[in-house]
């Protein structure tokens, strides 16, 4: 199997998710979409950036405060102003929706597979034939539609929207 270099001094990657994204889209290797795919969902999990500590002590100061307040667990403490309000329900809605959702995905997968002729699609390798799926058979040029949506644009538009839905004017804030 091909090797991925990442000591190239050439390569340049950080957590911005938009770039992970836009690499895992375009990028016609799928050597390289599998390791970059890799490394991000490990990313906060490895190395010097290993977040793992970190949260297993706020999950523990949580459960804490909870106990504090008089709550079986931090859940209970978490959602108790929230429609759900105990953590059985929480996991009720994610098991039904789950199952809903690991069906569709195997079925267009299925789909995927059918349309490339190949027979297995890496996660790694989802994003890559999607855009390819779409470019063909839609004839979508995503750059071509990103010209309809310019940040400063979409930006503004949410703005105006946040005023008028939330009566709250959001305005940058100016270091003096």
């Amino acid at each position: 199997a091909k090797k991925f270099a990442w000591d190239t001094p050439w390569y340049s990657f950080d957590a911005d998710p938009t770039m992970f994204g836009d690499l895992l889209k375009y990028c016609s290797d799928s050597h390289i979409r599998e390791e970059v795919y890799n490394r991000q969902q490990s990313w906060a999990s490895s190395w010097k950036f290993d977040n793992r500590p970190i949260a297993l002590k706020l999950i523990s100061l949580s459960q804490m405060k909870a106990k504090i307040l008089w709550y079986k667990n931090a859940a209970e403490m978490f959602l108790w102003d929230t429609m759900a309000q105990d953590p059985w329900t929480v996991v009720s809605f994610i098991s039904n929706i789950s199952e809903l959702a690991l069906k569709k995905t195997s079925d267009e997968m299925e789909f995927l597979k059918k349309v490339f002729w190949i027979d297995e699609i890496k996660a790694s390798d989802v994003a890559y034939y999607v855009r390819k799926y779409k470019e063909t058979h839609y004839l979508l040029d995503e750059n071509k539609i990103k010209q309809y949506f310019e940040f400063e644009e979409t930006l503004a538009w949410l703005h105006r929207f946040v005023k008028s839905f939330l009566w709250v004017e959001l305005r940058k804030v100016v270091e003096q």
